[in-house]
């Protein structure tokens, strides 16, 4: 479950962002890069790229996931810099909302939202003009590049999700399920704390910076496919990523109630995200990959050959089309940002081995052997280094000691230059 600190208005969540011996290597990364364009095609809420953009770098941000970017959207400059005129026009406009309704009799919802709630979301939409036309689920959506006031309003509305949301726990710890208690309490209140609980994180943020905010932060919405949002004429310096894990775990389910939310704003669907993100759980129904397959690494090939001679249950009905549109995805996203990264430039990666039973997919000669194919060796100013990873993070039931799957992954970081 996510808890709240006191110092933030961000929910702590698993993955949420670099772990501090990441941060470390990317710092050491750019240090004689300042003022550079670095790219993350796969950046979640990129907590930190967004602390990034306020000490002077350039960063361009995509995710499939809107909702994750909705936070990135609330760390910034764009909005950090105005964060006293957004707070005060969004209040003034939130008092003009009536609050819903909560039923004495009703204690238990079995969706998200209840009827009521999804009544002051329509009128939320209308009172801050957050229009059908621009939708931040749209790859290329001009919603990211627009008018400030209406991302504020959806990205607050976003951030305050879970504690609004009718949700119950299961037994594991990140991934909760749809439908419980509905919350007491008056929701416009509850916007007024958290509009409140940003405005005093921005100062902490601001108070802890040498100068002005310098840096761009542009956010994009990452199409389906492996190809990017980016324009291929934007010069990139390097790109930093942690691509999402194997581990069969839907990440679209860990931000179930951010995207529940969202998509009552937009009228959208969330199984869309759910099939299309890279690692998606779904194999049926899904394009064929097969003819892809032929391009992956040697590794890769090998390691899907292991996969499917593996005499485990399912191995090859399931956890085959699993493994291959896994890497095929991760294939091309990883090589269509390596493209884009100007002669001289970097790459930089955090990523976890893949494990299926015996068959172990070694991540670090992966990702070499495919960006070896697109210009870059591994670089000689930063040695890479691997972590053993004892938890899995999301896997980890209550009361329990161990991990469900009780495996130790290898995390590798990765450092490369484009020759």
């Amino acid at each position: 479950m996510a808890n709240q600190t006191t110092s933030s208005p961000f929910f702590a969540r698993s993955y949420g962002g670099f772990s501090l011996s990441q941060i470390k290597f990317i710092h050491s990364a750019i240090a004689h890069r300042q003022g550079g364009v670095f790219l993350d095609p796969m950046a979640g809420q990129a907590r930190d790229l967004g602390d990034l953009a306020l000490k002077g770098w350039n960063v361009i941000i995509e995710d499939i996931n809107p909702a994750c970017l909705c936070l990135a959207a609330l760390r910034s400059p764009q909005l950090i810099s105005r964060a006293d005129r957004l707070v005060n026009r969004y209040l003034k406009k939130l008092t003009t909302i009536k609050t819903p309704a909560i039923s004495e009799t009703d204690f238990v919802n079995d969706e998200w939202l209840t009827p009521s709630t999804i009544c002051f979301i329509k009128e939320y939409k209308k009172k801050f003009e957050i229009r059908e036309g621009s939708t931040p689920f749209e790859p290329g959506s001009i919603f990211w590049d627009g008018d400030i006031e209406p991302i504020f309003a959806t990205a607050l509305l976003v951030l305050a999700a879970r504690k609004f949301v009718c949700y119950r726990p299961s037994k594991n710890t990140t991934w909760i399920k749809e439908g419980g208690i509905i919350p007491l309490g008056d929701l416009r209140k509850l916007l007024v704390e958290f509009a409140a609980s940003w405005a005093e994180h921005v100062q902490t943020s601001l108070a802890q910076l040498l100068h002005t905010p310098s840096g761009s932060f542009k956010i994009s919405t990452a199409p389906a496919d492996g190809t990017l949002a980016v324009s291929n004429t934007t010069p990139i310096s390097g790109v930093i990523t942690s691509p999402p894990y194997a581990n069969r775990l839907d990440y679209s389910v860990m931000w179930g109630p951010e995207l529940a939310v969202l998509c009552e704003l937009f009228d959208e669907d969330r199984q869309k995200i759910k099939r299309a993100q890279i690692g998606t759980t779904v194999v049926r129904g899904l394009k064929n990959k097969d003819a892809s397959e032929q391009a992956l690494p040697p590794s890769a090939m090998h390691f899907l050959n292991e996969v499917a001679s593996g005499k485990g249950k399912a191995s090859d009905s399931y956890y085959l089309p699993f493994f291959r549109n896994y890497l095929v995805s991760l294939t091309e996203k990883l090589t269509s940002a390596a493209n884009l990264v100007e002669q001289g430039g970097i790459f930089v990666c955090f990523i976890r081995d893949c494990v299926r039973k015996d068959a172990r997919l070694d991540a670090e000669i992966f990702v070499s052997e495919a960006l070896k194919s697109v210009g870059f060796e591994q670089s000689d100013a930063l040695k890479s280094d691997k972590v053993i990873i004892k938890n899995h993070v999301g896997l980890r039931r209550p009361l329990e000691k161990g991990t469900v799957h009780g495996m130790a992954q290898i995390e590798w970081h990765l450092h490369f230059k484009k020759r």
